[in-house]
């Protein structure tokens, strides 16, 4: 099975094994989520972010990696954000002709600190 970490460093951690959620506290100001694993990453990355969206948040983005590894051509990498809410950036997130996507990425939800939040 593939793991999945989120992390709202204002309110909590979600640590994903399988398909249930655990949490704990932490202090600090922002969302994030990671996800190695078997399955493509989008689903569990999207799904977290929502999980740890709240008031506040403003934008939101994801890195996902295409390929790499061993005797694999070098890795990329595709960069993703959206101003608004976690449904923007998972409209932008669908996938070409039904590709198959990337199983390894990591996303965060952003509170803009200074300027007004853009893609």
């Amino acid at each position: 099975l593939g793991s999945a970490l989120a992390v709202d460093l204002g309110a909590r951690v979600a640590i994903n094994a399988g398909r249930s959620w655990a949490y704990a506290r932490l202090a600090s100001m922002c969302g994030i989520v990671a996800y190695l694993g078997p399955d493509e990453a989008i689903g569990f990355l999207v799904g977290g972010l929502k999980r740890l969206e709240y008031r506040g948040y403003d934008s939101a983005g994801v890195a996902l990696v295409h390929g790499g590894g061993p005797g694999a051509p070098p890795a990329s990498f595709e960069v993703v954000k959206r101003a608004g809410k976690v449904v923007n950036l998972e409209a932008a997130l669908a996938a070409p002709n039904g590709a198959p996507r990337p199983k390894l990425g990591i996303a965060h939800t952003r509170w803009a600190t200074h300027g007004p939040p853009t893609d």
